[in-house]
């Protein structure tokens, strides 16, 4: 009879914990997470942006927006895709993973000195670019180091706009030359 009570006392304790967790740490998990604000790299609204940089394996492409309409400067004088300038913007639109160093000794460790690749761009009233530069891709390859250039903080973003920046090159434009 004892050990009746004693497990239905326990029973009775383990169901207080129960419904606290519940109610209480459940509850404030839900308001940390929505409190999060997803932290973007660059705050630009994409009407404003006149010039596009990619600077990758030597090669460097310049995109301008002319009377309304994208054109690929350098290293030709052609019209640009939509698409193609549209990927190009969409790395800054979705914003960083985490910050991971923001005092870092070495960029080597992040690949990021020299960078593998840099993006670039530039609104009207600016005179110089706001570039990401794009380093290593972490352990696990689910995203990679970068920094704004001049800034020492190294940041996480995700590696599919890494591998879709490296993917551009002077065949990606064959047939607009």
């Amino acid at each position: 009879m004892q050990r009746k009570k004693i497990n239905l006392f326990l029973l009775f304790i383990l169901l207080l914990l129960g419904a606290y967790v519940y109610l209480f740490d459940r509850g404030e998990a839900r308001k940390t997470q929505d409190s999060q604000e997803v932290k973007k790299i660059f705050n630009f609204d994409k009407e404003n942006i006149r010039e596009i940089m990619l600077h990758r394996k030597g090669q460097t492409f310049i995109f301008r927006k002319e009377q309304g309409q994208w054109m690929i400067k350098e290293p030709w004088n052609v019209p640009a895709d939509k698409k193609i300038i549209d990927g190009l913007l969409s790395v800054f639109r979705y914003g960083v993973v985490r910050p991971i160093d923001d005092h870092p000794s070495d960029y080597n460790q992040y690949g990021l000195a020299p960078p593998e690749l840099e993006l670039g761009i530039k609104a009207a009233a600016d005179s110089s670019y706001h570039i990401l530069e794009i380093g290593s891709n972490n352990p696990d390859r689910t995203s990679c180091y970068a920094r704004v250039k001049g800034s020492a903080h190294v940041i996480l973003i995700g590696s599919a706009y890494k591998t879709e920046l490296l993917q551009i090159d002077s065949s990606t434009f064959h047939l607009q030359k």
